[in-house]
Formats: C-alpha cells, sequence, structure tokens
C-alpha cells in the first residue's frame, strides 16, 4: 500500500504565478510505503478513518482468507499538514 502527498499537489501555495503545479518524479510524492501484506496477496480496499483519528486507515487483503491491516500515517507527514510546515 502507497501513502501519496497529494496536500502539494492541491496546495495553491505550490502554484505558480503561470498557474502550474512545479513538476516532480513519483518518488517526491511518495510518503511510504507500507509492506504489512503478503506479496502473495492483492489489496482490495482501502478506507480511511474519521473522528478521532483521521489519520488512520485500514487496507485490507484476501485470498483464501481475509487479512486487515490497520495502519497510521506518518508523525511528521501529520505534523507538515496541521501546522504547515
Amino acid at each position: 500500500v502507497n501513502l501519496w502527498d497529494v496536500t502539494d499537489i492541491s496546495s495553491s501555495s505550490k502554484v505558480s504565478k503561470q498557474g502550474a503545479v512545479p513538476k516532480k518524479d513519483d518518488e517526491d510524492w511518495l510518503i511510504k510505503t507500507y509492506e504489512d501484506h503478503d506479496i502473495t496477496r492483492s489489496v482490495y480496499s482501502v478506507a480511511w478513518g474519521c473522528g478521532k483519528d483521521p489519520f488512520v486507515f485500514a487496507s485490507l487483503s484476501y485470498d483464501q482468507s481475509s487479512y486487515a491491516v490497520i495502519s497510521r500515517a506518518p508523525k511528521k507527514d501529520i505534523e507538515k499538514i496541521l501546522f504547515n510546515v
């Protein structure tokens, strides 16, 4: 499961006077890769939490049995979003 930084894409402070978002390589947008699912399983769904901790998400995979993983966005990226640093 890949966690991508889309706040940079949607942030108006990143837009130049010509209205273009600066080009970045894919690895610049990638925050973290979570490798908690077995390589033989496909991830079928990911859902963000809400309420008390919106930075938690769950991913679901299954082959012969169901497998759910609960993860959290990295603290440094949460602080970047909340405190605009």
